[in-house]
Formats: C-alpha cells, structure tokens, sequence
C-alpha cells in the first residue's frame, strides 16, 4: 500500500471513529477498529451520579426502571429484544451503589457487555414467574426495610409485569 492510501485510509478511520464512537486497539503494530453500541461508559456514570444525587434530595433508595428508553439511558444496553412485548427488562438503580440488570437470559451477554455492575437472569419464557421473584430478591438486597423505591409510574409507563407483581 502506498503512503498516500495509507495515510487516506488513517484518515477514513479517524472520521468512523468519531462518527459512530469506535475506538482503535493497537496490536503488535497492526491496528483495528473495535465497536461498541451505545453511549460511553464515562457518559452513562455521569447520568447515574446525577440520578442519584436527585434520588438523594428525594429520599429513595432506588430507582426501579422499565422502558427502554431510561434503561438504555442508564446502562447504554441497546437491543432490538425490545421489539418483544412479553419479555420483561428491569434494571434497579441503587442511591448509593449497583445498578442491576435484572433480564431473561437472552439479554444476559448484552447486558453484561453493557454498563450495569450486575446481571441477574432467568430462562424466559416463564409464565408462572417472569423475573418477578428474581427482581423481589435484587430490591430486597438493594433496598432497606421500609425503603423507598421510585418507578416510571407516568402516562408512559411500560410496567412489564402483571400489575398485581407490582404491588
């Protein structure tokens, strides 16, 4: 290859490095483009440390998310799996420390690959418990006795669980 394509081609992957947050790993002086989805960690801690200053000023312990939207935004997990209405996705953000992926087993390697401290799963499809249980005992461990957990409980929610697990 002459300098001139090389030099064209460092120029082409700089620009898709900064267009679609690509980061370059060097190896044994060969380089390559390594991928990932989503927002970058720095940028999805810096949203967890505001959420959880404002979950301070409000008196919770956690924050209980549902949507894909605050999910994605909270942990940079992004996943065509929420086309798919029958599988739940929770994560829990804790005031003062973890935030959980509580998810079928399918999103088990998204979620892990993704900015979440912990991954819990269950073999979905399960009618009789669809992560209800599993998600009771993450709050449970997160949460203190008579603590207070928020939730999406606006026009937009997405409860993803039978609305008798929720109370």
């Amino acid at each position: 290859m002459t300098a001139v394509a090389t030099a064209l081609l460092l120029t082409v992957l700089a620009c898709l490095r900064v267009l679609a947050g690509a980061i370059t790993h060097v190896d044994k002086g060969e380089q390559a483009l390594v991928w990932f989805r989503g927002d970058s960690k720095q940028e999805v801690q810096s949203r967890i440390l505001r959420a959880q200053g404002a979950m301070r000023e409000a008196g919770l312990d956690a924050l209980l998310l549902t949507t894909e939207a605050n999910v994605r935004y909270f942990s940079g997990y992004h996943s065509p799996f929420w086309q798919s209405p029958t599988r739940p996705w929770f994560l829990v953000v804790a005031v003062n420390g973890n935030v959980t992926a509580v998810v079928p087993t399918i999103g088990d390697d998204g979620f892990r690959r993704s900015h979440v401290d912990r991954v819990f799963t269950w073999p979905s499809p399960r009618p009789e418990d669809e992560g209800v249980s599993l998600l009771q005992q993450v709050l449970a461990d997160t949460v203190p006795r008579h603590g207070r957990v928020g939730a999406e409980l606006g026009d937009h929610m997405v409860l993803r669980m039978p609305a008798t697990d929720f109370q």
